[in-house]
């Protein structure tokens, strides 16, 4: 479960949750609304419980994202994929 990003709309910094029911990898990243990708965080193994994560409104190269719509996407080592949106103002 990938909970909704906070604070929606956000100028700067979002955070989001994500639960789950037993450890496995998990590949997160920031997809921009036309598909590309914006910025990734290496897959990682994240243990069972609730885990935080947070996105600075940059993309890979520390360059602030423009004003848009935004989705952080989980993908974990089966293929499964959740994502949840949010919108950048500027």
């Amino acid at each position: 479960m990938l909970s909704r990003g906070f604070p929606n709309p956000s100028g700067q910094w979002v955070s989001w949750t994500l639960r789950q029911d037993r450890s496995r990898e998990v590949d997160l990243g920031v997809v921009a609304i036309d598909g590309r990708r914006i910025r990734s965080w290496q897959r990682q193994f994240v243990g069972a419980g609730t885990t935080r994560v947070r996105w600075d409104g940059t993309d890979e190269a520390g360059r602030r994202v423009p004003s848009g719509k935004y989705f952080l996407v989980a993908t974990d080592g089966m293929g499964r994929r959740i994502g949840s949106a949010v919108t950048i103002v500027r």
